[in-house]
């Protein structure tokens, strides 16, 4: 689940950025974003964000985050594989 914190860090991100173009974040707005996107990652938000900044030229909707989010897999952790010789 989402920490709440991380959360609003991320989206303060966005609405520094997109407040020249009418990006506006009230309390009810943040709850329902919330509530959708709570079963995400933190890495997913955190590198969903970060996708929006790097190539949106426009104000990011709920879904544009969503969707971008959804997509992103947290990367694997291989172990190392023990080699037995005989």
């Amino acid at each position: 689940m989402l920490d709440r914190q991380v959360f609003i860090k991320e989206i303060t991100k966005l609405e520094i950025e997109f407040a020249n173009k009418g990006f506006t974040m009230s309390e009810e707005r943040a709850k329902q974003w919330y509530e959708s996107m709570k079963e995400l990652t933190e890495y997913q938000i955190i590198n969903a964000v970060k996708e929006i900044l790097e190539t949106s030229k426009y104000s990011p909707t709920m879904a544009d985050v969503y969707s971008i989010a959804k997509d992103l897999r947290e990367p694997m952790i291989l172990k190392p594989i023990r080699v037995i010789e005989r």
